[in-house]
Order: C-alpha cells, then sequence, then structure tokens
C-alpha cells in the first residue's frame, strides 16, 4: 500500500534544504507518521541563508543571515548593518529554522555601538531555540532605550544536536 506524501525529518527538525544530495545514499526510518534521517554517506558543505528579524526597535528591521552546516558543525554569518533606533533595552535576531538551534547556548563578540556613542565590544549569545541575543557590551547590560544602535558583522559556529 502507498503512504502517499510524507515529510522527511533529521534530528526531530523538517528539513530546510540540501540535507539530501543526488547520488549520495542516506539511511532513513519511517515512524508511522514520517520518516526520520538517522545516517548518510558524507558531510559535504551546505549552505543557505534566512531572514532574521531584530526586536527591540521602533521599527522591526530584517537582515539576511546566511549560514554553511558541515557534518554536525553550523557556521552563521550575520551581515554588518545591524541597526535601529531603539525602544527597548533588549535586543534579539529571531527567525532561524529549528533545523538550526544549537545543542549547547553559545557566545561570541561583536562591535557595539549604543546610542550614538563610541564603538565597543559587544556580546553576543545564540540560545538553544534559535534565538539571538544581542548585548551593548561583553558586561551583558542593558542598551539604552532611545536613540539609534548598531551591531557590526559577526559570526557564530556551534555543533547541532
Amino acid at each position: 500500500a502507498a503512504l502517499g506524501a510524507k515529510n522527511i525529518f533529521n534530528k526531530g527538525a523538517a528539513l530546510i534544504g540540501g540535507e539530501l544530495n543526488a547520488n549520495v545514499p542516506v539511511e532513513i526510518f519511517y515512524d508511522g507518521t514520517q520518516f526520520h534521517v538517522i545516517g548518510n554517506g558524507t558531510s559535504s558543505p551546505r549552505s543557505g541563508s534566512f531572514t532574521a528579524t531584530l526586536t527591540g526597535c521602533t521599527t522591526t528591521p530584517t537582515f539576511t543571515v546566511t549560514y554553511t552546516v558541515v557534518g554536525d558543525m553550523v557556521t552563521l554569518c550575520v551581515p554588518s548593518g545591524v541597526t535601529g533606533t531603539s525602544n527597548a533595552t533588549g535586543k534579539t535576531l529571531t527567525g532561524a529554522p529549528a533545523a538550526l538551534f544549537p545543542a549547547m547556548v553559545k557566545t561570541g563578540s561583536c562591535g557595539s555601538v549604543d546610542n550614538g556613542g563610541a564603538q565597543a565590544a559587544g556580546a553576543v549569545i545564540l540560545k538553544t531555540d534559535g534565538v539571538i541575543e544581542l548585548y551593548p557590551t561583553w558586561a551583558t547590560g542593558n542598551w539604552t532605550n532611545s536613540g539609534t544602535f548598531s551591531v557590526t558583522a559577526f559570526q557564530l559556529a556551534y555543533t547541532l544536536p
């Protein structure tokens, strides 16, 4: 009997593209509802992008975040120009697909400018739900809730669950 169209998942998340390659065998199993990738014969790099939304602004700017995945290692590249007019003390980038959520919280650094001031060494924290928290300093303090702010381009490399 035919199963009809079924979803394919990898590590609990729907495939986002590039996980399966022509002429490369992949081992899957069917759980009665959907298929799950349980192994493949390659660790060929794949890349893509997603639209991230910046919170804590008077507008809701979006940015294209690119990524590369090799095996279970992910590198996210957040572009320069993450900027806005502040209306809150907290800033986040959201929108990462579930298949890119990290196994553990990952921290990194970036340049930041708060309320038109001097550039400082800012902090970024990628949480296991894919949300990237942005901070104006390594002390992870709050942003000024008025005026302009910006964050320089940064990369985060981490392992998938």
